[in-house]
């Protein structure tokens, strides 16, 4: 379980997403790895390189884990997908809460990931 979970972050972590439509780039999605709830658990928030997509990858202790969760931009506005092995009523009250929340909320998530990430690479030095 734990060597599967290790194989799921590192993927999500490492993995560049293909975007929706055809002919854009692919995108990064290290940027952050902050800490926030969502439906009553913790996971770690990463955003991507279109500076606008984020990934929601299940923190250590979440019953969801593993899981992860990706909101990436279309020209339609924005597409909520996840995929995983984790507790189903969990990820399901992850997804309900993502699903709720506003554009405000996901710009303050985004701002919150490049915090994180700025902090990160000042320690680094």
């Amino acid at each position: 379980m734990l060597s599967r979970l290790l194989i799921l972050t590192s993927t999500c972590l490492a993995m560049t997403i293909p975007a929706w439509a055809g002919d854009k780039p692919k995108l990064d999605c290290k940027q952050g790895g902050n800490k926030v709830s969502i439906g009553e658990t913790e996971w770690h928030t990463y955003l991507c390189s279109d500076d606008a997509s984020m990934v929601f990858v299940s923190a250590k202790g979440n019953p969801s884990m593993p899981f992860v969760f990706i909101r990436t931009k279309s020209d339609k506005g924005y597409k909520l997908s996840g995929e995983g092995n984790g507790d189903k009523t969990y990820t399901e009250l992850a997804f309900e809460d993502l699903k709720q929340k506003s554009n405000k909320e996901f710009e303050t998530l985004r701002m919150n990931a490049k915090a994180f990430e700025m902090n990160k690479s000042k320690e680094e030095l």
